[in-house]
């Protein structure tokens, strides 16, 4: 039987007082840890990301009718990017009418009246699809 390397800690020598809850941060720890986000995310990030937050808040509301929540779920980030994201750039978009499927009358589903309003509300400076950056950048900021 081999004996305990030397530098082997049991459970029966951890202090109480050392012991953390393993499901949560202390307030210690979590105020450590948004200070190294602060820390190590410029300036310029940071509003990106606030910015992308308000973005996505805005759109779930227009498009679920209800406030954001977290942890989002999956099948929201996928719509997200079947929303925003270009498809089929190579043929051009044709004028909707109320009979057009939206996989012919766009370059991404995000519909006409919600792309206008989040234009309109200053949450997109433009309409139409994004950009593979600009989507990869909201998801970034979301996780």
């Amino acid at each position: 039987m081999k004996a305990a390397p030397p530098h082997s800690l049991s459970l029966q020598t951890t202090p109480s007082w050392a012991l953390e809850d393993p499901n949560r941060l202390s307030e210690e720890a979590q105020n450590a840890v948004a200070a190294f986000f602060r820390e190590g995310i410029s300036r310029n990030t940071a509003r990106t990301y606030r910015t992308a937050i308000q973005y996505w808040g805005a759109w779930h509301a227009l498009r679920y009718a209800e406030a954001i929540t977290r942890p989002v779920p999956p099948a929201v980030v996928r719509h997200f990017i079947a929303d925003h994201a270009e498809h089929q750039p190579e043929l051009a978009a044709q004028e909707v009418t109320p009979y057009t499927p939206s996989s012919k009358s766009t370059q991404h589903l995000l519909p006409p009246a919600i792309d206008q309003l989040l234009v309109e509300g200053g949450y997109k400076s433009k309409l139409g699809p994004w950009s593979m950056a600009t989507v990869q950048t909201r998801l970034a900021a979301l996780s």
